[in-house]
């Protein structure tokens, strides 16, 4: 089944305003970033009923996932396990959403570059149609997101998706 990207991102962001609305005491009581994560993967499984929705997926099928990231001295190999994937298990055809999340007081924050990188070798190794960014104000309401479609990747452009 094919989705646009417009799509995708209406049930996106029907799942955050679930997030926000059934589970706000999650971010307002600065629980763990795997515990927020779950929840609004639960959310996007019930918008994407035809999809699976796992959270810290390590498989490309059957091998441990690993995609190419550039260290500033080489382009090296590394075992990943993102926060939460939509796809078709056991096979790259049907790759859709890749979301990498933190909390706003995470001090791996700095690292958000790293979450970056990680998407577009998603996008480029794995064939993600889009890859998010997320960064969950703990303690309010708003939460940012950064978007990567296919299209934006080859620009080399991340978009405020929230804006």
């Amino acid at each position: 089944m094919s989705i646009s990207t417009e799509e995708v991102l209406e049930r996106f962001e029907l799942s955050l305003d679930a997030l926000f609305n059934n589970d706000i005491y999650l971010l307002e009581h600065d629980v763990n970033e795997r515990t927020i994560t779950h929840k609004l993967a639960e959310h996007l499984q019930d918008r994407f009923p035809e999809w699976n929705v796992d959270c810290e997926y390590n498989r490309d099928r059957h091998d441990p996932k690993r995609i190419g990231i550039e260290t500033g001295l080489e382009s090296i190999q590394i075992n990943v396990y993102p926060d939460i994937i939509i796809h078709e298990r056991g096979t790259n055809e049907r790759n859709l959403l890749i979301i990498e999340a933190k909390k706003s007081n995470d001090p791996r924050l700095n690292g958000a570059e790293a979450d970056h990188q990680r998407i577009e070798g998603f996008s480029a190794s794995l064939g993600y149609q889009i890859g998010v960014f997320l960064e969950f104000n703990v303690g309010k309401v708003k939460t940012d997101a950064w978007l990567l479609t296919k299209e934006a990747y080859f620009e080399d452009s991340w978009h405020d998706l929230l804006a």
